[in-house]
């Protein structure tokens, strides 16, 4: 089983969707563990369940419209999220709980971390919010901060495409 894959969810063409691609483009430039792999996982659905199962752990950055402010930024286990009646985790079709369902279904027991943000906008643009634009810099720490200490800390990770 591989270690820590690192999933940023969303679509670059709607403005705050973007921010779980936007957050993996600035880890991208740090030196992060050589067991880090960095996903960009576009729209989520079915085609992430694989990292699910393959990665002992998964670190989902995705934009959740949960009804709070805009710049609300979110951290927990996906575990925590699914004791929560109708909790909805993605503003995309196939919401990433209902593939980690299955993945539990398939047998896996990877550890998995949602970090998100409340989107301000998600309409047709290139740009961030201001609101989420301010967040990225607290998003990558948060995601630092999940990271399994004692890893080999050497060269610059590369964004894979899904």
């Amino acid at each position: 089983m591989k270690n820590t894959v690192i999933l940023g969810v969303g679509n670059l063409l709607f403005k705050d969707d973007s921010i779980g691609v936007r957050v993996l483009q600035e880890l991208e430039k740090e030196l992060l563990p050589k067991s880090i792999t960095l996903i960009e996982g576009g729209a989520g659905g079915l085609d992430l369940l694989n990292f699910f199962i393959d990665y002992a752990s998964v670190i989902v950055i995705d934009a959740i419209a949960a009804g709070n402010s805009p710049g609300t930024l979110y951290h927990f286990s996906a575990d925590t999220l699914m004791t929560v009646p109708g909790a909805r985790l993605s503003l995309h079709d196939l919401r990433l709980l209902e593939v980690y369902h299955l993945s539990r279904l398939l047998g896996s027991h990877s550890r998995v971390i949602i970090i998100g943000i409340e989107p301000a906008e998600t309409g047709f643009g290139l740009e961030l919010s201001p609101e989420v634009s301010a967040k990225i810099p607290e998003l990558v720490r948060l995601v630092k901060a999940e990271l399994l200490p004692g890893e080999e800390w050497t060269g610059l990770n590369h964004l894979l495409r899904v």
